[in-house]
């Protein structure tokens, strides 16, 4: 992971573990998450900020993509925006060290689950690796959330369970 060097992935700079405590520990990025950005209304978002942010997304998960390294925990909370307002990915190589550790993660709530492919819900063994064509779904689900700026599926006025 320390080799990972992209524009649009924050940079890793190790992992703590100690007394049943596991991080990773990554550079600070000063506006949050995307998420974050999503839900402040004091932040314009017209159509050139929206894309530039999608474009980043893009750009990051084509340089993990290309050296074969899955995310498989994309979501809005874990793209990060830097003070010049730059999209990086976080979280990446996140699965691999859990399961190289075996480590035994905290179950995911049911709002997590709402950047999952179908397919991967459907399979815990392939939702703890995740796949490329999962990345892409929850891809597809980010840029829903960044172009009408609402959470995932809000035109179903549901709860996530």
């Amino acid at each position: 992971l320390r080799d990972m060097r992209h524009e649009n992935l924050n940079l890793f700079l190790g992992l703590f573990f100690d007394s049943g405590i596991f991080a990773i520990v990554t550079e600070h990025c000063s506006r949050g998450s995307l998420e974050d950005l999503i839900n402040n209304e004091e932040v314009r978002l017209d159509w050139m900020f929206k894309s530039s942010l999608l474009m980043d997304l893009i750009r990051a998960m084509k340089y993990l993509h290309n050296r074969d390294v899955i995310h498989g925990r994309l979501k809005s909370r874990n793209c990060l925006v830097d003070g010049r307002f730059v999209l990086k990915v976080t979280d990446y190589g996140y699965n691999e060290i859990v399961i190289a550790q075996g480590l035994n993660t905290e179950e995911e709530n049911n709002e997590d689950l709402l950047w999952t492919a179908p397919e991967l819900l459907r399979s815990p063994i392939l939702r703890k690796r995740g796949t490329l064509t999962g990345d892409v779904y929850s891809f597809s689900i980010i840029g829903q959330e960044v172009i009408s700026r609402s959470s995932p599926f809000c035109m179903l006025d549901m709860p996530p369970k």
